[in-house]
């Protein structure tokens, strides 16, 4: 092309070289906050399915940043130690379109019932149905091993005396271990005209009556209350 007639096409040279610099993947869509939030509170349901109570999840949504390119792929994660009770931080990765990462905050609670004294006892007392009631409230905020049905705790001996009131825990009552941190149990999940059996490992101690922690094969961790030895039911 002649030099005059170069000149008369650079205009649209230009533009066109500007459309295809703002193609390029530096320049492309920031990701959606609120679809990171939507998979953060996703896998907080998945990873809480089948405890006790009234689940209830508040995320926060993430600040939009132009250094986070829409990600095709979002994948969540827990970091080590993290508990799935009250305020948390889960973790954020690009898994397939971008690379980063962020932690976003949330809170996990679970509301229902547990067990509590309605009068005092005493130290090697044995428990009767007049000695417990319920109580209502925040079950994520009880000690792990409080007992949430009264019939889990009747006839076992108190470790020590307790006053009127007190959250009734396994700890404080002497009973036989149902399953080890560790153990391989079988988990049983009952409906109307139906049962499903499966298999997991155990994440913490837990006596009859007990809630404990599965881990299953698939990586996926359940809770359910431990029955007879190696078994555990989950609601």
């Amino acid at each position: 092309m002649k030099p005059a007639a170069l000149l008369k096409h650079l205009p649209g040279l230009l533009l066109c070289l500007s459309v295809l610099v703002g193609a390029s993947p530096a320049s492309a869509a920031p990701q959606d906050p609120a679809a990171i939030r939507v998979a953060v509170e996703g896998f907080l349901r998945s990873q809480t399915a089948g405890q006790p109570g009234k689940l209830s999840i508040s995320v926060s949504t993430p600040a939009a940043s132009a250094s986070r390119p829409a990600c095709q792929q979002l994948e969540p994660w827990l970091p080590r130690g993290q508990q799935l009770r009250g305020a948390l931080s889960v973790g954020v990765r690009c898994a397939a379109g971008a690379n980063w990462s962020l932690f976003v905050a949330a809170e996990v609670k679970f509301n229902g019932d547990w067990v509590v004294l309605s009068r005092p006892v005493s130290a090697g007392q044995s428990l009767t149905e007049e000695d417990l009631t319920l109580s209502s409230g925040e079950l994520s905020a009880q000690p792990e091993d409080v007992i949430l049905d009264p019939s889990h705790a009747l006839g076992h001996r108190m470790r020590q005396a307790l006053p009127a009131g007190a959250t009734l825990r396994a700890a404080n009552l002497r009973r036989e271990a149902a399953v080890q941190a560790g153990q391989t149990v079988r988990l049983t999940t009952r409906g109307n005209g139906f049962s499903v059996s499966n298999e997991g490992r155990a994440m913490n101690n837990a006596e009859r009556g007990q809630n404990v922690r599965v881990r299953l094969a698939n990586g996926r961790i359940v809770s359910g209350i431990a029955q007879e030895t190696g078994v555990v039911e989950v609601p």
